[in-house]
């Protein structure tokens, strides 16, 4: 009988350990967590470091009536920029993030300028180059409802951009021709907005093994700034940028272990500006609805993401694909 009741607790002993060790995580797996099944915010002691870079050329925008065409006269531009960025978990609920970008601008425009009473035509070339630091913003995310069985997660966040990059023109330089009619135009363009902008986010997200779910809404307030309007002005205008609102929903699909394909559909709405000259004048509103789809690599506690963003309709806005390809790393 007393060799039959130790049996009994060994089994029962035996199985209990079992079922503790199927609940435990370890924190190296934790670590490892694809974009589908990690919470939105990293636990705590955790960091991400991270760098994105981004390409885009742009030749067409969509026109106030809401159909794309190309840029007047022979005009078109690329920018590309690093952003670096660095994330803390200060609890399994608190997360802050910094951003830093280096952005990198070019622009060319060529117009040809019919002058009947000289009995010619002639050409005016603009060539605009902008590099630097752009500007700076922090990120604070909170878990108001973190994610469960069965239950939908909550996140609340604010968002801050300040103005650390260069706001103005520069190097504006002019040449003309042996009639003195300017012809060629070149100057260096600001990576900065030269305003404070701070937003409001927030952010649910459902887990189904192996797909996730998420909407995101944030609404961004401009604060009013003033910086050069024209690379000829000498002095500087009051402005506001008109203030956004950008809403996406996502469905995110595990593919393997390792691989997740995310799509997300985006709408940004830009309300009306302000700018100050001797009177005040607005700047016409935008929207866009885009598409974005993106491949993610999940290689232990790297993540390389690929991203397309591709503009499907909008008004008085660019109209032309964008690239992103995206590195981080938790330690």
């Amino acid at each position: 009988m007393k060799k039959f009741i130790l049996i009994c607790l060994n089994l029962l002993i035996g199985s209990i350990a079992t079922g503790q060790s199927e609940k435990m995580v370890l924190p190296s797996d934790l670590k490892q967590q694809t974009v589908v099944t990690e919470p939105i915010t990293l636990r705590k002691g955790y960091f991400r470091a991270g760098t994105r870079f981004t390409y885009i050329a742009q030749d067409k925008h969509f026109k106030e009536s809401g159909g794309r065409e190309y840029w007047p006269y022979s005009s078109w531009s690329t920018s590309y920029g690093l952003t670096f960025s660095l994330s803390y978990g200060i609890t399994d609920r608190i997360q802050i993030s910094l951003f830093v970008p280096l952005d990198y601008y070019h622009l060319e425009s060529y117009y040809l300028i019919e002058t009947p009473l000289l009995g010619m035509d002639y050409s005016l070339s603009i060539n605009a180059k902008g590099r630097g630091l752009g500007d700076c913003n922090f990120m604070i995310w909170y878990q108001v409802i973190p994610e469960k069985e069965k239950k939908i997660s909550l996140t609340v966040g604010n968002h801050i951009i300040t103005p650390t990059g260069q706001k103005n023109f520069t190097d504006n330089i002019s040449t003309t021709n042996k009639y003195g009619l300017p012809i060629g135009n070149s100057y260096n363009i600001p990576t900065g907005e030269g305003c404070v902008q701070v937003a409001a986010m927030l952010l649910a997200k459902k887990i189904h093994y192996p797909y996730s779910y998420s909407a995101f809404a944030k609404y961004t307030y401009s604060f009013w700034g003033s910086k050069l309007m024209r690379p000829d002005y000498t002095s500087e205008n009051r402005f506001k940028k008109g203030n956004n609102i950008f809403i996406s929903c996502s469905f995110d699909l595990l593919l393997n272990d390792w691989i997740a394909f995310e799509n997300q559909l985006n709408y940004s709405h830009t309300e009306m500006g302000k700018i100050e000259y001797e009177e005040t004048v607005t700047t016409d509103p935008t929207w866009d609805i885009c598409y974005s789809p993106s491949l993610i690599f999940q290689i232990r506690r790297f993540r390389i993401s690929e991203i397309v963003l591709v503009p499907l309709l909008g008004k008085n806005t660019n109209s032309d694909p964008a690239y992103s390809l995206s590195v981080g790393y938790i330690f």
